[in-house]
């Protein structure tokens, strides 16, 4: 099984935004909410180490490349999956190639591209995602 890094960068009142790195080097982008002391729905993801298993939502097809973190203390359906935009997340991870150009409120670039990538790196099969935080 694949051991997947996810280090925190930089953490705001508006986002924490980090990188995921496999076997030292940084790949691809990060972006959640900021840290809510875990809260459901409004938090980023707490240091740990987690299982992170394939899911298909019926309700969001076009999210179809995606990843339950598993095990997630007082969470539920945490996931990592397609978004550009601190909106897009109900405290779950949104990847992308990079940052966007600065604009009112930051964002990952080339989302869906990100999560190909990811599938591709680990054989779109269950990984371990280890959460490393800035501090």
């Amino acid at each position: 099984m694949k051991r997947i890094h996810l280090h925190t960068n930089s953490s705001s009142h508006l986002v924490t935004m980090g990188a995921l790195v496999f076997q030292g080097i940084p790949f691809l982008a990060t972006l959640e909410r900021p840290w809510r002391f875990n809260e459901p729905f409004k938090s980023c993801l707490a240091e740990g180490t987690y299982l992170c298993k394939r899911y298909i939502s019926k309700n969001h097809p076009e999210k179809r490349l995606s990843w339950q973190v598993q095990d997630v203390h007082g969470r539920t359906k945490m996931l990592m999956h397609t978004g550009n935009w601190v909106k897009n997340s109900k405290g779950c991870i949104l990847p992308g190639t990079g940052y966007g150009l600065p604009t009112a409120e930051p964002k990952v670039a080339n989302s869906a591209n990100a999560m190909r990538i990811l599938a591709d790196l680990t054989n779109s099969e269950d990984f371990q995602l280890i959460v490393h935080s800035r501090g």
